[in-house]
């Protein structure tokens, strides 16, 4: 049974929450052992896999997991990340340098754009229901 859009964003943005305290809790204590360039890609990969396999098997219900979803995931998750950093850099340059939380407002704006992508992209593109015409013309007899 399909879930609501309304059910898959809020536990879309509860994973997503989770997710951001995974990689930073990795990061913190990896930060004993590692270098921080070191530390923040093991903690951005660990936040990732926990993101991929929550959203998809309780967000999104997608069954198996496959490759073509997994490559799809990693696209998504790439150019948003891409998004995020442009959005992020727009924002630091459009807000005057005077005002003491820019960099939070600039955090805030990128990091909602790029959630609202990696929603419309996990729903549409990775983690999309079955077509109901193909499901149809798979179990003809």
């Amino acid at each position: 049974m399909a879930r609501s859009t309304r059910t898959q964003l809020f536990r879309f943005l509860l994973t997503g929450g989770s997710t951001v305290l995974i990689d930073l809790l990795v990061y913190k204590t990896l930060l004993f052992w590692l270098p921080p360039s070191f530390a923040k890609a093991i903690s951005f990969l660990c936040g990732t896999a926990y993101a991929y396999q929550v959203n998809r098997t309780w967000t999104f219900s997608a069954g198996s997991a496959n490759i073509r979803q997994a490559l799809r995931f990693i696209a998504v998750y790439g150019t948003n990340l891409v998004v995020n950093v442009g959005v992020n850099a727009y924002m630091l340059s459009l807000l005057p340098t005077s005002l003491s939380f820019r960099i939070n407002i600039a955090f805030l704006v990128s990091t909602s754009i790029s959630a609202l992508l990696n929603f419309l992209g996990m729903k549409l593109l990775v983690f999309k229901a079955p077509n109901a015409r193909n499901i149809s013309q798979k179990y003809r007899p």
